[in-house]
C-alpha cells in the first residue's frame, strides 16, 4: 500500500506520524513549504499518478488531505484537520519550520488562500458520493482546531474523538488512531 502523508504547518514529512505509517505500507511524505495553493497543485499531481492508495493528513495537512479526498475519492484519514480560516489567526506573522529552524511568514493573503481551499473542499464534497472513505480523528482538547466545528460538519460521517488529546499528539495516541483505522474491513 502506498500512503501519502501530509504534515501540518511548520512540520515536515519526517515525524512521528510518518514513522508510524511505515508499518502499514510505503510512505510518501514530502516536506512542504507554506504555500497553500502551490501545495494543493503539487499534491493533486501526486495523487493523479494513480500510485497513492491512502492519504493521511495532520492539521493543515488534514485540510489538504480532505480537499484531495473530495476531488479523488481516495481513502483518507484526517487528524485534527484545519476547518476554518480562524485557525491561522494565532499564526499570522513570522513562524519557524520545526526541523530546519528556517523562518517563514503568514499574511492575510495566505489565510484567504486557506479559506478558498476550505470552500473548494466543501463544494466538491456536496457532489461526492463516498463519505465512508473519509475518516476524521479529532483531539478532544485541541487548542488550534475547534473539534465542535468538525463534529457538526454534515459531510463527515466517520468522526472519532481522541480523549484527552491536544493538537500535538503523543505517540500512543497516534498508534491508537492507526489501530482503529487499519482494523476496519475497508482497508486490505
Amino acid at each position: 500500500m502506498n500512503i501519502l502523508y501530509i504534515h501540518g504547518l511548520g512540520g515536515s514529512g519526517h515525524g512521528k506520524i510518518s514513522e508510524s505509517l511505515k508499518s502499514f505500507g510505503t510512505v510518501i511524505a514530502p516536506s512542504l513549504k507554506f504555500a497553500p495553493k502551490d501545495n494543493i497543485e503539487y499534491l493533486l499531481g501526486m495523487v493523479r499518478t494513480g500510485t497513492v492508495d491512502l492519504i493521511v493528513g495532520n492539521s493543515l495537512g488534514g485540510l489538504y488531505a480532505r480537499y484531495l479526498h473530495a476531488v479523488t475519492g481516495i481513502d483518507t484519514v484526517c487528524i485534527n484537520p484545519v476547518s476554518h480560516r480562524q485557525c491561522f489567526d494565532q499564526s499570522l506573522g513570522e513562524n519557524t519550520y520545526f526541523d530546519t529552524g528556517e523562518k517563514f511568514t503568514i499574511d492575510m493573503i495566505d489565510v484567504l488562500d486557506i479559506g478558498d481551499i476550505i470552500n473548494l473542499s466543501r463544494m466538491s464534497e456536496t457532489e461526492f458520493s463516498h463519505p465512508e472513505t473519509l475518516q476524521v480523528f479529532l483531539s478532544e482538547c485541541d487548542d488550534v482546531v475547534d473539534p465542535e466545528i468538525i463534529k457538526k460538519d454534515k459531510y463527515i460521517c466517520n468522526k472519532y474523538i481522541i480523549p484527552g488529546a491536544g493538537h500535538r499528539l503523543l505517540q500512543e495516541q497516534i498508534d491508537e488512531i492507526f489501530r482503529i483505522f487499519f482494523s476496519t474491513e475497508r482497508i486490505v
